[in-house]
C-alpha cells in the first residue's frame, strides 16, 4: 500500500503506511496569539461505520519556527516508521479537566479575541512537485491558518492538500475558513510549505 512521509527541513519525522488505515492526516497550524509559531500534527486511523474506530497519533504538536520547511511526500509504498499512539496513551497522566470545558464556545472565542498577539501575520510559500506554487499572507483580520494534507480510503490513489485562513468572526459565526490553495497529488509526488519571517 501507499505511504506518506513527513519531513521538516529534510529530516523525516514520520512515515505512515496507508495499509490498515482509513484516513491519514497531516496538519500544520498556527495563530497570531500563540507563542509557539506553529505546530505539526500527524494522525489518522480506522473509521468504521459498523465496528470499532481507532484514532492514532504519530506526531503530536511538534513545534515549528519561522523559516522552516515542511514537506509531505506520497509514495507507492513504505513501512510505517513507528507505532501511532492513542489519546489515552499520550495523555494518560493529564487531568481530565484539560480536555473537557463547560465554558460556551462563544465565550472562549471572545476571550481570545482580546489576547495579545505574538505576530502580525504569517507569510507562506507552498510548492508542489507538479510545479504549482502559491505565495501569500494572512490578512489583518485573520486569526490563524491551517495547512492540511489528507489521504482517505475512498480515493486511495491521491492526497488532497489545502491551505486556509480564518478569523475570529469566522469561528464565532461557524463559517468555513477561506481556502487559499488546493491541489490533488498522485503517488510519486510531494508538496511543501515554507514560511517567511
Amino acid at each position: 500500500m501507499s505511504a506518506i512521509i513527513i519531513a521538516v527541513d529534510g529530516n523525516i519525522l514520520a512515515t505512515v503506511s496507508t495499509d490498515e488505515n482509513s484516513i491519514v492526516s497531516v496538519r500544520v497550524s498556527g495563530t497570531k496569539i500563540d507563542e509557539i509559531f506553529a505546530t505539526l500534527e500527524v494522525n489518522g486511523g480506522i473509521y468504521s461505520e459498523a465496528g470499532c474506530s481507532t484514532f492514532l497519533i504519530w506526531v503530536n504538536d511538534y513545534p515549528l519556527t519561522p523559516l522552516q520547511k515542511i514537506e509531505v511526500s506520497f509514495l507507492d509504498s513504505a513501512q510505517t516508521s513507528h507505532q501511532g499512539k492513542s489519546i489515552e496513551e499520550l495523555f494518560h497522566n493529564a487531568p481530565k479537566a484539560e480536555f473537557h470545558s463547560n465554558q460556551p464556545i462563544h465565550e472562549i472565542i471572545e476571550e481570545r479575541r482580546f489576547c495579545p498577539r505574538f505576530r502580525d501575520n504569517f507569510m507562506f510559500n507552498v510548492r508542489s512537485s507538479y510545479g504549482t506554487e502559491y505565495s501569500g499572507t494572512t490578512s489583518l483580520s485573520d486569526h490563524g491558518f491551517g495547512f492540511s494534507v489528507l489521504w482517505n480510503w475512498r480515493r486511495p490513489e491521491r492526497i488532497s492538500a489545502s491551505l486556509y485562513t480564518y478569523s475570529f468572526d469566522d469561528l464565532a459565526e461557524n463559517r468555513l475558513p477561506i481556502n487559499q490553495f488546493h491541489e490533488y497529488l498522485k503517488i510519486g509526488n510531494s508538496i511543501s510549505i515554507g514560511f517567511v519571517a
